[in-house]
């Protein structure tokens, strides 16, 4: 595994504290938002970028091995189409290349579940901020909000009264 390779991984391991969000810092969690859509992109596009040269050396390997196998047929095999086939998935170096192809395109699907996982963060965030609007995290509701509201007001119109009853 290369350096970039494992890079990668202790990256998406520490995915999960990433998308944790802090219910009461949303203003930083909204700037902190948007580098970790920049970051997780950036990787997965990376990582299809890589893919898709992998499936280009696959194609020209067992290209290679086939015209190789046509041009110089084993001796004691039957050359048809099946058999061309076999013996080029056979060949070392295209399986080779399929296993890193392979590894390649796990990146890419880990990738890809990391880049939906922050935008559903971005969904969270954005569910969060409008609780935070309505008050939900203040310690009160709205409608304890309206009672204590109509009670300073009927004592303040009560003070009021009061105070023109003694003029």
């Amino acid at each position: 595994m290369s350096d970039e390779e494992r890079e990668e991984e202790e990256g998406l391991e520490g995915l999960s504290a990433e998308l944790r969000i802090n219910k009461f810092r949303l203003d930083d969690e909204s700037v902190k938002q948007v580098s970790l859509c920049l970051y997780w992109n950036d990787l997965y596009a990376a990582a299809r970028t890589e893919a898709d040269k992998l499936k280009v050396e696959l194609d020209r390997a067992e290209a290679e091995a086939e015209l190789k196998l046509r041009r110089e047929p084993p001796d004691d095999v039957k050359l048809t189409e099946g058999t061309v086939k076999a013996l080029v998935a056979a060949d070392k170096l295209v399986a080779v290349i399929q296993d890193r192809l392979l590894e390649a395109k796990a990146q890419v699907y880990r990738l890809e579940a990391a880049t939906k996982a922050i935008d559903h963060r971005k969904s969270q965030l954005d569910n969060l901020v409008q609780l935070f609007v309505k008050g939900y995290f203040s310690g009160t509701s709205k409608d304890a909000a309206t009672e204590v509201s109509s009670a300073v007001r009927a004592g303040l119109n009560r003070g009021r009264a009061a105070e023109e009853d003694k003029e």
